[in-house]
């Protein structure tokens, strides 16, 4: 009979994420998150907790919530239980400013570490995760002890292709070039040749330093002994905590810029309160009314542009994932979120082109429809955007919208009488119809209820699966 302790194997479904991970695999079991470790590093990770080291990470929002269990497995005689953040995103998706936010964590973690003699296998931007603006290191597997004769700047070869090369790349304009590397790249990094093809003073420095090399080569090795020693002290001054101090002054002294966009200074003189005022138009009443009655847990605002709907939803217990393509003003939602503790992940994507799923059988990286699905989505002033500038048809839009949601669709339509639609109108497009809008609504949906927007020209509808 095997203990009350004792999971059976059959019963868990493994995280196709760790199958490279040495210390252990993560799995699913009755919808909660475990890392079976194996025994080879089984009772490092017990003596990690019981020092309190765990705890304390925890607590400064250094490491996802972990706790050791009574549970044991085959092949894993310790099995650690971790909290499930609400929503997966990669560094593709984030906005310049998150990615720095998550270099900042991973130093901070491994200096912290380094004071008790341990260190970070890698500082792998997918070992981090957003909780709402914050990031969390999830890879417990990484932490490891100090190997004599290896410093951590052995990785700082990773962490310079992982935050600092897409931040300096970032601080050309190159936005969408970063991000599509990340993509494209299976370990999301952006290596230093890749610089080369950017930057001019980049290519210059490169081939200065592959001369010096060869000349240094060149030399008695005695000399050479002294110029490594020499180099390895440079800047650092040769110790592992001045390393982590030279690594962040370069992390900090990247600038960003946010260019400024059609969309990026919307609210910029008249941002509304969040407490309903005489300012409230008559949508956002309408829309806090809807939260209010379906009570969401989970929000996804599409085409946020500033967030203001995003913010709001949050303030009321929400979860929020906002998405646009402009990349300022993810920004500046993202600085916004982080100055008031809003529980919102903005993310750069287009939802005409969402994250698709990557990696072996698709499963390395799951599509964003179901990374980001949630109770409620919010697609407010976009159905013309994608009707009649895109030329998506109804049934694509609905479709669409309805693969991110778990129950609720509140979305806005802006008629054929408003100067916003007037201006994208074709003489082919008769079908762009409010009547038309809604019977595809009702195909989808099995109740929808229209309200009022803040205009004759735009109407609200609530969708209900």
């Amino acid at each position: 009979m095997p203990s009350p302790t004792s999971i059976p194997i059959e019963e868990v479904e493994f995280h196709s994420f760790s199958y490279e991970d040495s210390a252990g695999r993560l799995f699913w079991r009755n919808g909660h998150l475990y890392r079976g470790l194996s025994p080879s590093v089984a009772g490092f990770y017990e003596e990690l907790f019981e020092s309190g080291l765990v705890d304390e990470l925890v607590r400064d929002g250094l490491l996802v919530d972990s706790r050791m269990t009574d549970y044991t497995m085959a092949g894993y005689p310790r099995i650690v239980e971790h909290a499930v953040v609400p929503f997966v995103s990669y560094a593709h998706e984030w906005c310049p400013e998150m990615l720095r936010s998550a270099g900042r964590l991973v130093l901070d973690l491994a200096a912290r570490l380094h004071a008790r003699g341990l260190q970070l296998s890698d500082s792998h931007v997918w070992n981090i995760l957003f909780r709402g603006p914050h990031p969390l290191w999830v890879d417990l597997g990484a932490i490891s002890p100090a190997s004599p004769g290896t410093a951590w700047w052995d990785t700082g070869g990773r962490f310079r292709e992982h935050f600092l090369n897409p931040l300096y790349l970032a601080s050309t304009g190159a936005g969408e070039i970063v991000r599509a590397l990340q993509r494209t790249t299976i370990n999301g990094n952006v290596p230093s040749s890749y610089l080369t093809h950017f930057r001019v003073q980049g290519r210059l420095t490169r081939g200065l330093w592959t001369r010096a090399v060869s000349l240094a080569r060149r030399l008695p090795p005695r000399l050479q002994d002294l110029l490594r020693e020499r180099l390895n002290r440079h800047r650092s001054g040769g110790s592992v905590a001045s390393h982590f101090d030279t690594l962040r002054e370069e992390l900090e002294s990247i600038p960003l810029p946010q260019p400024e966009t059609r969309w990026s200074s919307s609210y910029d003189e008249s941002f509304p309160s969040f407490e309903p005022d005489s300012a409230w138009s008559g949508k956002h009443r309408q829309v806090l009314e809807l939260l209010t009655r379906a009570r969401p847990t989970t929000v996804l605002d599409i085409g946020a542009t500033r967030g203001w709907y995003a913010q709001l939803a949050a303030r009321h217990g929400a979860s929020v994932v906002a998405i646009d393509t402009d990349s300022t003003c993810v920004s500046r939602l993202y600085a916004d979120a982080l100055a008031q503790s809003l529980s919102v992940l903005p993310l750069i994507m287009d939802v005409r082109d969402p994250s698709p799923a990557r990696g072996l059988c698709g499963e390395l990286c799951p599509a964003a429809w179901e990374r980001l699905n949630c109770d409620l989505v919010l697609a407010l002033a976009m159905v013309h955007q994608l009707a009649l500038r895109s030329r998506l048809t109804f049934d694509h839009v609905v479709r669409l919208l309805k693969r991110f949601s778990k129950r609720y669709l509140l979305v806005e339509f802006v008629t054929v009488e408003d100067y916003m639609a007037k201006e994208l109108m074709r003489a082919e497009d008769g079908w762009y119809t409010s009547h038309n809008f809604q019977s595809t609504l009702r195909q989808h949906f099995r109740r929808v209820q229209q309200f009022p927007s803040n205009a004759d020209t735009r109407e609200l509808y609530f969708c209900e699966l």
